[in-house]
């Protein structure tokens, strides 16, 4: 033992092991490793509630507090630099189709023609069999009805000047 050591020894009267310290010492790491964690936790929940206090969809992670800056003052910074981010006006609990159907507009006088077709008799349109009067499945399953619609479009795909 050194002179240093026997004069601490002689002090407090106890002598402990190195195991026992050893652990003492691993035990208190833990705990301000557990302490860092909980204050950074802490900090994202402030972080956190600002947000949403302000009204961004954002995570906290997202928000970069300088020294010496409050969270607050961060949290409206990056509202200013990402705008996008801020909450868009409560939604209603109105039906969206009644929000589609109020939002058309009725155009007075003549309604618009239909495209000319290369029917001009109107022979396929809506009769028994023809394409319009049946169901999705029922033309995937019948190979005529398949090359017809195939056929009408790539004629459509011609017309407007694609290539095959």
């Amino acid at each position: 033992m050194s002179e240093k050591e026997s004069h601490n020894v002689e002090q407090t009267g106890k002598v402990f092991s190195e195991d026992y310290v050893k652990s003492l010492r691993e035990e208190a790491a833990g705990y301000r490793t557990k302490v860092r964690d909980l204050e950074g936790k802490l900090f994202q929940s402030k972080v956190s509630g600002e947000l949403q206090e302000q009204g961004i969809k954002a995570e906290a992670s997202w928000v970069e507090v300088q020294e010496g800056e409050s969270v607050k003052a961060a949290v409206s910074r990056f509202k200013e630099s990402y705008p996008h981010l801020a909450a868009q006006p409560e939604p209603t609990n109105e039906n969206p189709v009644d929000k589609l159907t109020k939002r058309r507009v009725k155009v007075e006088g003549q309604r618009p023609m239909p495209p000319a077709s290369d029917d001009p008799e109107g022979k396929r349109q809506n009769t028994p069999g023809s394409l319009n009067s049946r169901n999705v499945n029922e033309l995937k399953e019948d190979p005529e009805a398949r090359a017809e619609i195939r056929d009408a479009y790539r004629e459509m795909l011609r017309k407007q000047g694609h290539r095959d």
